[in-house]
């Protein structure tokens, strides 16, 4: 770290001035490591920016804590910094603290907890809420199933001229009861022209079940809706210029954009109403497991390496939805992977992201619940997941999933309990238009991706060994691009979880 750089900052926070002390803060956690002393220095000036007021700096606490997986304690802490920051009504707190209810990070696991947080972050105005509460609606998590809920939740992010929003309405009105292809090629033209992920596809595919006719009208609502769009983002833009006080009133933002999309949009299937109370309708009982009981059949593809598919584990909103969160967290490998001993950074030539728990979400932690479902395996096992995006050229070359016995040793002396990778479990965000095979090597099976096909193979023996048959390799893309999403299965549970701990 360039200490020239820094020093003003250091001066001024040294002032005591806590803006100041956030920002170094956090610049020196960025460019360390836990153990060093800047990390240790970027944690001390966290908590004085949070003994001077700054609310922000409990939120980055929190996310500094909730990394630290390795220390047992790291989970509580964390959610006592989000529920402290939280206090003081910040959205992306009040959000991490509903996952750590939703999955019994340092809190009870407690899903209508949860989903109190998640609304609450939405009446606030903070649009996230809206998607998280439309994904809980539809899937049943801390709250019986309510299609018809889950599509109005979704065009409520909409109207907050929200990418996500825009194709996941399009989703909801594109199939089932009342749908609505127009109002849905719309929407899906509003997400293309913002480059959300797989808009393209979904638009496309909507357009084919349209005549010319029907499509030109969906073509004026969308400039409708991009009109309303532009409007809405420019007087919070100027709202937010001018330090407005109304902007800090619970609601204001909520009935802004419920006046502004219900004037500029007209179309009776586009109708915007106030969402009833969620909350008071929550239920414990609808827990992660419960709302991941679903989920297609294994098919064998090889028993020597032991590799299995399962096609459509994932629908297209949600592999939208995975990519668009990682879109700026992606990097070069040698950038962004933390353990030089994986050799990922030699092997692999693409842009990689980890999904920690400040990156993840509602989504991802339902994906972790499918997944441990589908494997029958405790999901306190399962290693965060990551996102690896392909670009055509790219590959991944030969390589084992399973930890020799030097990674195994460096992990245990770090404190990590979670002991082998039993297994590789990777999902198809985005399935290439040619190349890009999995390539097992000794038996020279080549699994071909499609968009939403999970694959896994074991990496040990029955007897618990390493099975050096794994070797594979992530062919070279030819055209397209190919984006993962990866775990791996540990034999015992991890992220300070105690060994009994089953779930």
């Amino acid at each position: 770290m360039n200490e020239h750089d820094i020093q003003p900052l250091r001066q001024d926070a040294q002032r005591g001035d806590p803006e100041a002390m956030l920002a170094l803060g956090q610049k020196l956690l960025t460019q360390s490591r836990h153990g060093e002393s800047d990390n240790e220095e970027g944690e001390q000036w966290l908590k004085r920016a949070l003994q001077a007021g700054h609310p922000l700096a409990a939120l980055a606490l929190g996310d500094l804590h909730s990394q630290r997986l390795l220390d047992p304690e790291s989970l509580s802490r964390a959610a006592a910094a989000y529920e402290q920051a939280a206090s003081y009504g910040v959205p992306q707190a009040i959000d991490r603290l509903g996952d750590c209810f939703l999955i019994g990070w340092g809190r009870p696991e407690d899903p209508a907890q949860a989903l109190a947080c998640y609304e609450r972050t939405a009446l606030l105005g903070y649009p996230v809420g809206y998607g998280h509460l439309a994904f809980c609606l539809e899937y049943g998590i801390g709250i019986e199933p309510d299609p018809t809920l889950a599509r109005s939740a979704k065009l409520w992010q909409a109207a907050f001229a929200y990418p996500r929003g825009y194709f996941a309405s399009a989703r909801a009105l594109g199939e089932g009861s009342g749908a609505d292809p127009i109002m849905a090629y719309a929407l899906a033209l509003q997400a293309e022209r913002l480059a959300y992920p797989l808009s393209h596809d979904l638009a496309q595919a909507i357009r084919q079940s349209l005549d010319p006719d029907e499509q030109k009208t969906g073509g004026e609502l969308s400039q409708a809706i991009e009109a309303h769009h532009r409007l809405f983002e420019k007087e919070v833009a100027a709202l937010e210029a001018r330090r407005a006080p109304e902007l800090d009133q619970p609601g204001f933002l909520n009935d802004l954009a419920l006046r502004h999309w219900n004037r500029e949009i007209t179309h009776p299937a586009l109708h915007l109403e106030p969402l009833p109370s969620i909350a008071s309708r929550a239920t414990s009982s609808r827990t992660l497991d419960r709302a991941s009981d679903s989920a297609p059949d294994a098919v064998e593809r090889s028993t020597r390496p032991h590799v299995w598919t399962y096609s459509g584990f994932l629908d297209l909103e949600t592999l939208a939805h995975v990519m668009e969160l990682v879109w700026h967290e992606l990097g070069p490998t040698e950038r962004k992977i933390a353990d030089p001993l994986s050799g990922e950074h030699l092997a692999f030539d693409g842009e990689v992201a980890t999904l920690l728990f400040p990156h993840a979400d509602v989504v991802i932690h339902w994906i972790a619940t499918r997944t441990a479902r589908v494997l029958a395996v405790p999901r306190a096992t399962i290693e965060p997941f990551s996102v690896l995006r392909y670009r055509t050229g790219h590959r991944y070359s030969e390589h084992v999933d399973y930890l020799d016995a030097t990674r195994l040793g460096e992990y245990e002396r770090m404190g990590d309990r979670g002991g082998q990778r039993k297994t590789t479990f990777l999902i198809y965000l985005r399935a290439p238009e040619r190349g890009g095979e999995t390539h097992y090597l000794d038996n020279g099976i080549r699994i071909a991706g499609e968009s939403g096909l999970a694959v896994a193979h074991d990496n040990t023996l029955p007897n618990g060994e390493p099975d050096r048959s794994t070797r594979h390799e992530g062919a070279p893309i030819e055209a397209g691009e190919k984006w993962l999403l990866r775990t791996a299965i540990r034999e015992h549970p991890l992220y300070g979880a105690k060994a009994e701990d089953s779930r």
